[in-house]
């Protein structure tokens, strides 16, 4: 039976668009005495979902699908409508960008409508369905129809660029609307023979105004109807209690803390990522990404003595992730300005319990400061300037290449003067001492990470064993009732237990006592083996933020004369070496 669904996507529009034409690529999840010729097939994609399919829908479905190794590829179908499969997601961002300027980039980036056809029918025509519903439909959008068949069932996503290209409007998303796609959807299977849900065809919606002269649908359920003809207004309505009341009020409180919490770290912190580390240091448990480490669609805060979280929408627009980000963006270099001295060329000042700690800057800071008051200044002059004939257009489209390039800049200025501060260096030998015992534990955990990966890689081998000598123990040991295998397995698999059990003696490790002992062994060494590698990753990690340091030192350096090239260079040469026969540094060749 064919359906329909659609659902919005508002910050991974590229990643949408990837996914919906890339082929989709699982594990063969191979049991015991199965083969590629069972009746079922059992594959794994790369987020963990499985699959059952039958061999007849792998034998529909042959010229679509190819093996590699223990994978298994099923080839995606793709058209367009309006733009082109190669460039797809840049040519929806240019419509957005000059049909929709003001809010083309925000809020809902395009759709996806999900259509299953519940039968196995040819991908190609599954396709050849989904864009004529895209060309009846969706004409005013920019399109792409991706057939998929990993999952069993044929079904086309096509995904749409919220806004059209012809007038600029975003696509309304509402009740009347997935009535429309549902009608156009069955209309066209229809004509292709397909069977569509009969019982449901009317999908019956109600017009109304709200209270404030809003007109608005919805699909009518009892609970619906009740709502709208006022039920829960009565005396009776929870929201007429006194227990929620109380809660409201907590609620309203919560928010007005919040708030204020925000409002007082906003002018101390240059992102969005670090308010909310800030807001971490002052108790707030955040639910901001998700275990993928995606940005969650509402940011989740609560401190210590609440008892729900408060979603940062109920806050107002204001605070959202995406006005807060925003504003750092727009406001970061006129608010480092206007933090009373901390933009002092002579001195930094550092906050601690019951004040603030002055301390004299050295001269790289003041050398980074020098730079920022330069490249504002051109901004400035940027912005005054006003006999450029295209400046009315470049205000319309916002900044100028230049200008974006000048606050990038001073954007890394910042931050370099900010890790500056906060590790209190005074000079380039402070430097380099610094990374030099950053390295120094580099190389020591590659070291030890190198000796417990040949112990692990030992004791796997051990573990291996063991476990073959196990099944092996318990296939013999048991009457499977089997005639071939006891005629002509069950012989060399008595002969190859011997030889195991006799490694194992070997190898002293045949008693049960002597097994637990080295599944011990194994999980401390893993353990270890985690732990070093966490270790390893936050010294790389650290290593990273001197060598940007230095290299946009180095980028200031070079615009002004390069009065530091020699203590630069004496750096790299400490960090990376020389390669002698070609003359180069090392250096050199990583930063590119």
């Amino acid at each position: 039976m064919a359906t329909t669904f659609i659902y919005k996507i508002k910050v991974t529009g590229e990643k949408s668009i990837d996914y919906d034409k890339s082929d989709k690529i699982a594990d063969i999840i191979k049991r015991e005495n199965d083969s590629f010729n069972s009746l079922n097939y059992i594959t794994r994609d790369k987020t963990g979902n499985i699959y059952k399919l039958s061999a007849d829908y792998m034998e529909k479905m042959k010229d679509f699908i190819v093996y590699k190794d223990d994978k298994i590829i099923f080839k995606t179908v793709s058209s367009s409508l309006n733009c082109s499969l190669l460039n797809t997601h840049e040519e929806w961002e240019t419509v957005r960008r000059y049909k929709n300027p003001s809010n083309g980039n925000e809020g809902i980036l395009q759709y996806c409508i999900a259509q299953n056809f519940g039968e196995d029918i040819s991908p190609l025509l599954a396709n050849e369905i989904g864009m004529r519903f895209a060309e009846e439909y969706l004409n005013d959008y920019q399109c792409i129809v991706s057939t998929h068949i990993n999952t069993g069932l044929v079904h086309n996503h096509i995904e749409f660029n919220a806004t059209s290209y012809i007038n600029g409007r975003k696509f309304d998303d509402n009740l009347q609307a997935i009535r429309d796609i549902r009608k156009v959807s069955d209309k066209i299977c229809k004509e292709y023979g397909l069977d569509v849900l009969e019982a449901t065809k009317d999908f019956r919606i109600i017009k109304f105004k709200d209270q404030n002269g809003n007109v608005k649908f919805y699909e009518p359920t009892e609970r619906k109807n009740k709502m709208v003809e006022g039920e829960y207004a009565n005396r009776n309505d929870y929201r007429n209690t006194e227990q929620y009341k109380l809660w409201e009020e907590n609620k309203t409180a919560h928010y007005k803390v919040l708030k204020k919490d925000i409002d007082n770290m906003i002018p101390l912190v240059f992102s969005y990522e670090e308010l909310l580390h800030q807001l971490g240091n002052l108790g707030y448990d955040i639910k901001e990404k998700t275990k993928k480490g995606e940005w969650r669609k509402h940011i989740s805060f609560k401190a210590p003595d609440w008892e729900d979280y408060v979603r940062d929408s109920r806050l107002g627009g204001e605070y959202t992730r995406i006005n807060l980000v925003k504003r750092f963006d727009g406001e970061r270099v006129q608010r480092y300005y206007s933090l009373p001295g901390y933009m002092d060329r002579e001195y930094s000042y550092k906050k601690m319990q019951g004040g603030y700690e002055r301390r004299e800057r050295s001269e790289i800071e003041k050398y980074i400061i020098d730079d920022v008051v330069m490249m504002n200044n051109k901004i400035e002059a940027i912005k005054q300037k006003s006999i450029h004939p295209d400046a009315e257009d470049s205000q319309k489209l916002g900044r100028t290449k230049r200008e974006q390039y000048l606050i990038e800049r001073i954007n890394g200025n910042l931050k370099t003067l900010r890790f500056i501060e906060e590790k209190e260096i005074s000079s380039f030998n402070h430097f380099s001492r610094l990374v030099a015992t950053l390295v120094d534990k580099r190389d020591k955990c590659e070291n030890r990470l190198k000796l417990i990966e040949a112990a692990l890689s030992k004791i796997h081998t051990d573990l291996a064993l063991i476990e073959k000598y196990k099944k092996l123990k318990e296939a013999l040991g048991q009457n499977t009732g089997n005639a071939e295998y006891d005629l002509y397995e069950k012989d060399n698999d008595s002969k190859v237990l011997e030889l195991i059990e006799k490694e194992l003696i070997k190898k002293k490790i045949s008693d049960n006592e002597a097994q637990e002992n080295i599944q011990q062994k194994y999980s401390s060494y893993y353990r270890k083996y985690k732990t070093l590698s966490a270790a390893l990753e936050l010294v790389n990690r650290n290593i990273k933020q001197f060598d940007e340091c230095i290299y946009n030192i180095k980028t200031v350096d070079k615009k002004n004369g390069s009065k530091y090239l020699h203590e630069i260079e004496n750096y790299y040469s400490m960090r990376y070496g020389y390669l002698e026969s070609s003359g180069k540094k090392v250096y050199e060749d990583r930063l590119r």
